[in-house]
């Protein structure tokens, strides 16, 4: 059964229980050339100010223009999801792998949160037409047009950087993505499920299910899938359940 959902964008809710410092690079790691394609991107720019008086940009890159953040992002994304509920033990190459789809894939785009030329967070969307039949076959057998579906794939964000509003921002980015593009009309995303037992659960952590409703959207337990990751001591790759939770953009099409 599918309950109590830890989402791939609950890794927010890992760094709201977590006081730990990162240990991620937080060094210029771009040159002269890149750090001036950033301040002329012609994506979105949203300005943020945190208590310590910097100042942070989110901004949304597609395609070709995403290639000089992928490096960081990856570093990002296995700093971060090795702490609960993924506790995965990532590496650089599959990574890469990975965020070059976003640069491939018409229609795909990643917020990047920066501080200075910094990479401190990302978040990731693409149409559930280009995904993996692991994501798209429980809602072929629903009946659902993937066309229509915008994929939101996880956020993630520097420990350091939390309570500053850029998780509401990068749902807030990933929403105005899905309406420009023509014939979407729904955004999902998949959470993990763990055990409410599971001794490895910090103490005091809270999933961000009310944080996900605030933002539109409601879990849809008939939805289920699984995906494979090595955890952090394992041999292999293990199986883990996932459920989804889905927003609609025009609530009056809504069965």
């Amino acid at each position: 059964a599918c309950s109590a959902a830890f989402g791939l964008d609950s890794i927010l809710a890992t760094i709201k229980s977590s006081g730990a410092s990162p240990a991620y690079d937080r060094r210029e790691s771009l040159g002269t050339s890149q750090k001036q394609k950033h301040r002329g991107s012609r994506r979105s720019n949203i300005a943020l100010h945190m208590t310590t008086h910097s100042t942070l940009t989110i901004q949304t890159y597609t395609g070709a223009d995403l290639l000089p953040w992928l490096a960081d992002i990856a570093r990002l994304r296995i700093l971060v999801f090795r702490d609960w509920p993924y506790l995965y033990d990532g590496n650089a190459a599959y990574e890469q792998r990975y965020l070059q789809t976003y640069v491939n894939v018409s229609g795909a785009m990643v917020a990047v949160c920066l501080d200075g030329t910094t990479v401190v967070g990302a978040s990731t969307a693409q149409p559930m037409s280009a995904e993996t039949d692991e994501i798209t076959a429980p809602f072929r057998a629903q009946g659902y047009d993937l066309a229509r579906i915008l994929y939101c794939g996880e956020s993630v964000l520097d420990p350091l950087y939390r309570g500053q509003g850029i998780g509401v921002r990068f749902f807030d980015e990933r929403e105005r993505h899905a309406r420009s593009l023509p014939g979407i009309d729904t955004m999902v995303f998949c959470g993990v499920q763990r055990a409410q037992d599971d001794l490895r659960r910090p103490p005091g952590y809270v999933p961000l299910d009310r944080f996900w409703r605030r933002r539109g959207f409601a879990p849809h337990p008939e939805l289920c899938t699984t995906m494979r990751w090595r955890e952090i001591g394992a041999s292999e790759e293990a199986a883990k359940p996932m459920m989804f939770w889905m927003k609609s953009l025009n609530p009056e099409r809504s069965e």
